[in-house]
Parts: structure tokens; sequence; C-alpha cells
């Protein structure tokens, strides 16, 4: 082999080792593109498509697409690089043309796609529907329309409305109008047109209509009060006289809505800036009335506004006044020492429970509690009295009470004696002589009673 073609292969191998080892590679053109969906239009048509999976190693530039089945191929300008590719114009309508489409590189013309079937029309048909129910919204019972607006649908379109998936019988017009529907209703409708020539899309669907049908809602309201009234249709509370109790009214509502208002009433006459869902007042007189009106914001209502289904009346009850007397059995208050002593407490308007506490000398007695009080141990001067705490209900004054207060004499206790003495000198006498016999009595009192004993046998 001459020397230079020895070196110049020597050099080329080297070149070629170099390439490999750093792994350079000649791009390629790209692979054909898939999934080809083609959408007639007037006089032309839209080819979505599924991109190459390869593009051959270099950035895809245009798509080109032909529509005579490969034969010949058109190079859109400008170039489009991702789907869908649109041809605009230049077909004829009602033609069928055999369509593919390739990319483009660096490196040229791709392979081309599978072919589709494109025949352009004037005349792809479609159909929308609108319904006169705001935000599709409507209360059950309520009459709603359903619009269908057709695109090509010929001079004589034939519809059939359809209500969750099911034909209507007999609802084939362009309109269709119910008062039927229940919550969640579907609604929708077929469409056949009679359009020439070249009809695409027939028969068409339009789009869903989903009704929401919302319930008929009663409003009413109702009123609770502190102190609690008795539950009736006249509720009737009872305070007590002399001004400055408190009353609080609460409405109690049903289906009031988001933001119910209110009206307070009495004695039928709106009050002045009573317009919260509770009202509190003081400014009460016997036998007034009140009552609230609600106005509900609720949707799809009946009975708003609406007027409390009770009212409250309010009693001004007449004041008692709570007092106790004691008594004791001691006659005229006065006792021997240790002697036992009931004291007893005689209340007025005490209630159902009153208490009591047993006070001697001021002070109170411990676990004296009772309606009576029993005791062994009194002193000359000690001074007994009760304090009642009453119960009635509700108008209750002067309570605690403290009743009367008894002082009780306490003599201490004597013992009795008595000695005798005789006007006989040395008691001794001579026989039928007169002898007198006197009494010396200790202790025996203002009367005291004598009984003579002569050997032991009463005189």
């Amino acid at each position: 082999m001459p020397t230079f073609l020895k070196f110049n292969f020597q050099v080329n191998l080297l070149l070629l080792l170099m390439l490999l080892s750093f792994g350079v590679v000649q791009a390629q053109v790209p692979d054909a593109p898939t999934n080809l969906v083609v959408t007639p239009l007037n006089t032309g048509g839209m080819i979505q498509f599924t991109a190459p999976a390869s593009d051959g190693g270099s950035a895809i530039t245009n798509y080109e697409y032909s529509t005579d089945n490969g034969d010949t191929w058109i190079t859109p300008s400008p170039a489009v690089t991702t789907s869908p590719l649109i041809i605009s114009s230049g077909l004829t309508n009602c033609t069928s043309y055999q369509v593919k489409i390739r990319a483009v590189n660096a490196e040229g013309s791709g392979a081309a796609s599978l072919a589709a079937t494109l025949v352009p029309s004037a005349s792809t048909i479609g159909v929308s529907i609108s319904s006169t129910a705001t935000s599709d919204t409507i209360c059950a019972g309520t009459s709603v329309t359903f619009t269908a607006t057709p695109t090509n649908g010929g001079i004589s379109p034939v519809y059939q409305w359809k209500k969750n998936t099911v034909d209507i019988l007999g609802e084939t017009g362009s309109t269709y109008t119910t008062n039927t529907l229940v919550n969640n209703d579907t609604i929708t409708v077929v469409l056949t047109s009679n359009t020439t020539p070249c009809l695409v899309g027939s028969p068409a669907i339009s789009n869903s209509i989903i009704t929401i049908v919302n319930p008929i809602l009663s409003a009413s309201v109702r009123i609770t009060s502190s102190p609690v009234g008795t539950n009736s249709t006249i509720s009737t509370i009872r305070i007590c006289p002399g001004g400055g109790t408190s009353v609080t009214f609460t409405a109690v509502p049903t289906n009031g809505g988001t933001a119910p208002t209110y009206q307070w009433t009495k004695n039928g006459t709106d009050i002045p800036s009573a317009t919260n869902h509770t009202y509190t007042t003081a400014v009460i007189a016997n036998n007034d009335i009140f009552t609230v009106v609600l106005t509900s914001n609720a949707p799809c209502l009946v009975g708003s506004p609406a007027t409390s289904t009770n009212s409250v009346k309010v009693q001004i009850l007449s004041s008692v006044t709570a007092s106790v007397r004691i008594t004791s059995t001691a006659p005229s208050n006065t006792i021997c020492a240790g002697t036992s002593i009931t004291f007893t407490a005689i209340p007025t308007n005490g209630g159902t429970a009153p208490t009591y506490q047993w006070k001697k000398n001021g002070t109170n007695i411990p676990s004296a509690t009772n309606l009576t009080y029993i005791t062994t141990t009194l002193a000359n001067g000690d001074e007994i009295s009760v304090k009642l705490t009453s119960n009635a209900y509700p108008c209750v004054i002067g309570s605690p009470a403290t009743s009367n207060t008894i002082t009780t004499t306490v003599n201490p206790q004597l013992t009795a004696s008595v000695s005798i003495s005789s006007t006989a000198a040395s008691n001794t006498i001579c026989p039928g002589e007169l002898v007198k016999f006197t009494a010396i009595p200790t202790n025996g009192g203002n009367s005291p009673i004598y009984q003579w004993k002569k050997n032991t046998v009463d005189i």
C-alpha cells in the first residue's frame, strides 16, 4: 500500500474511534406522528395528532400535510410545531380527502402518518340548551323552560328531550317546559338536522343542565323567656312588683335563613329598635303581651313574615311579707332551773320549705334549725328568738325575718323542810292538859299546806 494511502486510512480510523468514544451520533429524520383525529371545517379541516415517539435527535421545526394520501405535500406557513394542524381553506366541501402528516427537522421530512379521511363541510351541526332557572336552581313545583339553540339544524330540525338520559314522551319541540323536576334531574336534547348537503355530526347531543330543586320551606318562630313561662299559646310569666325586674325574650326561628330579621311588639305595637333575636326590658306593666315577627331570607319560602306561634303575657304579682313569732310552753315564761321548755316558731308567708335559726341572747344556737327548739339549760333572764328564711315564691319581702324575743325567768331549785314545837315543858304534861304544837316551815312558799299526824296516822 502506498504510504500516503496508508496514512489517510490511519487518520480516518483514528477520527472514527474518536467519534465513537465521545458518543457522537448522526441525527435522523423524525418518526411518524400517530393518532390522527380530523374535524371537518368549511373548505378545510382540523387535524389533531400525537407527536412522533422520536424527533430523530433534532428538534421538529414544522409539520407537512398531504390531502392525496401522500402523493403531494404542503408545508404550512407559518410553521406548525404542535397539534393541532389546521387546514383553513383550499379544499372542496363534501369531497373526501385522505389526509396524512409528517414531521420535519433539520435532517428533513420524517415518516408519514397513517391516513385519515377528511370530508370538509360547512354544515357541522350542534345544539346547546339553556334554562330559565337562575343558576339552574329552582323551588319545588316551579315552572322552568329549557330552550334548544341549534347550529346548522336545517329548516325542519327534529328534537328529542331527555331527562336523566331517558326520552321524555311527546317532548320534540325546540323548548321543553316542566314544573315536575326533582333535585339533580339532568336535562339534555338530541338534535337531528335536515341540513344538506354534506351533513356532519347529526344527530347531535346537547350539553347537560343539572337543576337544583330546593324544597318549599315554611317559616315560623316561637318565643322563650327568662324567667320561664308556661308552655302554651299564651305563655305567662310572673314577676314581682316595684320595677327593676328585667325579662329577656328570645326568638327561636324555624327556616329563618342565613340573615333573619325580627320586630318585637308589645300589645300589638312595634317596639322601636327592638329588631334583634333577643329583647330585654324592665319597662313592663301588668298583663303586657309580647310577640315577635320574623322575616326570613331562606330560599323557597312560604309564611314569611311570620308572627310568633306563641305570645308571652307578663303578670305582676302582689308582694307578701315574711314574718315569724314564737311561743313558749313555760307558763308566764317562768320555770325552775333544769325544767324542759319548748319554743315553737309560727311563720307567716314562710313558703313550702322555710328554714330557721334559733338564737339565745342574740347568738346562733348550733344545730337549732327546726320549727321548734327544746332546752333544759336556760339560765335566768336568757332571751330566745328565731330567724326565719322564707322560700315563698316569687315575691316575698322581709326575709330573713326575726321573731319576737321571749325572756324566761328561771327560779333556782329549793329544799322544803318543816319542824314543830310544843307548849309542853320538856314535852311533858298531865293527863287532860291542853298542849299546842306549831309547824315551823323552811321554803314553805306563800300558802303551804300541812297535814298533822299522830302515831304516823293522819289526824
